[in-house]
């Protein structure tokens, strides 16, 4: 492969457990993974929400750099993730 190409991985929500998206990390894989809604974040602050719960407006776009994705024994765990925020218009 040239070394100006970069693989993405894209994936759907199926492949949004915190192991895989781990191992994508360690391997120093880019990546993209759509996240369903109800899945807990914690920010650096240790605020928690979870997806779909946090007041966005139609339209709105966000961008969460370093998150927290999921809980581990009720703890946040130590993958962080950015995470890009829209709402998706029916």
């Amino acid at each position: 492969m040239p070394k100006i190409v970069r693989p993405v991985i894209l994936t759907d929500r199926g492949f949004r457990c915190a192991a895989f998206l781990r191992w994508l990390k360690e391997h120093h894989l880019d990546y993209v993974v759509r996240i369903k809604k109800g899945s807990r974040m914690t920010e650096g602050d240790r605020r928690r929400w979870k997806l779909g719960e946090e007041e966005s407006k139609v339209g709105e776009l966000r961008f969460c750099e370093g998150v927290r994705y999921g809980l581990y024994h009720d703890r946040p765990r130590e993958l962080r993730i950015d995470v890009a925020l829209c709402w998706r218009v029916p």
